[in-house]
């Protein structure tokens, strides 16, 4: 096996990284650019273009829509994980809630009905921790994930979801990492 076969053997498998349509499309010309680049005798990429190769390789993986989606999409995500927060913080209050009252019953070693129980005030908690639970945080939720709705079905997110706009916005990213390796290539074209 040669050299060069060696060396174009490597950038395949560096290149593996990447995802399958991405490589489909580019591959070839980015496997020609890491040839083309390389100084004679040269078997292998070197550590730092090899970690650059994998880097990318699963950002893109990682990051497929990496293309910016609308404002207005991009808000609702923000607005979804906030609600997401606020029932996560609920969820935690709520449990607090039930281990504070069943501690008290444990060691006070009282046995009261549901009614009785709902009724126990625990120390600074007592009447603020159902109003938050029942009340504001559903409601808090409620507002959030409507708000949300509402932003991903105005025209500026329409228009992102529609496939053409979304394929065109993928496709510009994946020219723009092509891009990006042909111009690291062309600054370091001694180094591997």
């Amino acid at each position: 096996m040669t050299d060069q076969q060696h060396l174009e053997r490597s950038c395949r498998r560096l290149l593996a990284w990447y995802p399958r349509a991405f490589w489909r499309e580019s591959g070839p010309e980015i496997l020609a650019v890491l040839l083309a680049c390389a100084p004679d005798g040269q078997r292998r990429p070197g550590l730092a273009q090899a970690a650059d190769l994998i880097r990318s390789g699963v950002w893109m993986r990682l990051r497929p829509s990496a293309p910016r989606s609308a404002r207005t999409v991009r808000a609702a995500v923000r607005l979804m994980c906030a609600g997401a927060a606020v029932s996560t913080v609920n969820l935690i209050i709520l449990l607090a809630f039930i281990v504070d009252i069943k501690l008290c019953h444990a060691v006070l070693g009282l046995r009261l009905i549901a009614a009785q129980v709902s009724q126990v005030n625990t120390p600074g908690l007592g009447p603020v921790v159902p109003v938050l639970t029942g009340l504001v945080v559903p409601v808090l939720t409620g507002l959030a994930g409507a708000a949300a709705v509402c932003l991903l079905w105005l025209p500026a997110s329409s228009a992102f979801f529609r496939s053409q706009g979304y394929m065109q916005a993928r496709h510009k990213a994946q020219r723009a990492e092509l891009a990006r390796i042909r111009s690291s290539r062309a600054r370091r074209p001694g180094q591997v």
